[in-house]
């Protein structure tokens, strides 16, 4: 015990290295409680991974599934609008073969008629050598819509002829109407052959 009159008793110094020691334990503590806290964290996010890749597997065939339905779906709209294409195209064509027939001349037939694309048409004959090349192309691209009609028939008279001719150019169906031959066969009657553009919104 120390006797002395406290206005004596000397002031006790701090001392540094037990305020070091009491920083460094704090520091670590908090290293501690950080480290802890990401291993927390840590462990919480892997089993939310965890987790939701199970709900992913649960959920994955029902979603194969859609898209099996959303493709099934396309290809049954895109066969459907082709059908419906087709049944439109030919609509028109009967419409246009009725009005051929009805405006021919009593003394005119035709003998075949035929619809083709005019650029295809050219193309094939230039790669006409190579069968195997045109084949896969075709397989590969869908053909183009015809754009010509190729009309051959016969009639009695070279007037009728031209009647004929007229008669084409003023359907509508035409943007242009060519006679590209006529001859005379072997039992007196005229061959021809017209070649006629089709309308943009014909083809």
């Amino acid at each position: 015990m120390n006797l002395l009159p406290a206005d004596l008793i000397p002031g006790r110094g701090f001392d540094k290295r037990y305020l070091l020691r009491l920083a460094g334990i704090g520091a670590a503590g908090s290293l501690v409680a950080i480290y802890l806290a990401f291993l927390g964290s840590y462990h919480l996010t892997c089993n939310q991974i965890v987790r939701y890749e199970q709900e992913l597997r649960a959920v994955q065939p029902r979603a194969e599934k859609v898209e099996e339905f959303i493709e099934d779906r396309r290809s049954a709209e895109e066969t459907t609008a082709a059908l419906q294409q087709i049944l439109e195209s030919r609509q028109t064509w009967a419409d246009l073969l009725d009005s051929l027939a009805y405006h021919l001349p009593v003394d005119t037939w035709l003998t075949r008629v035929a619809l083709y694309n005019a650029e295809a048409e050219e193309k094939g004959k230039l790669t006409g050598q190579n069968k195997q090349h045109e084949q896969q192309e075709k397989e590969a691209n869908p053909p183009p819509s015809p754009d010509t009609m190729l009309i051959e028939g016969a009639s009695l008279s070279v007037s009728s002829i031209g009647v004929t001719v007229r008669n084409l150019a003023s359907l509508g169906y035409f943007r242009s109407v060519c006679l590209e031959e006529f001859h005379r066969a072997e039992d007196g009657s005229l061959v021809f052959c017209i070649r006629a553009e089709l309308e943009r919104t014909n083809r």
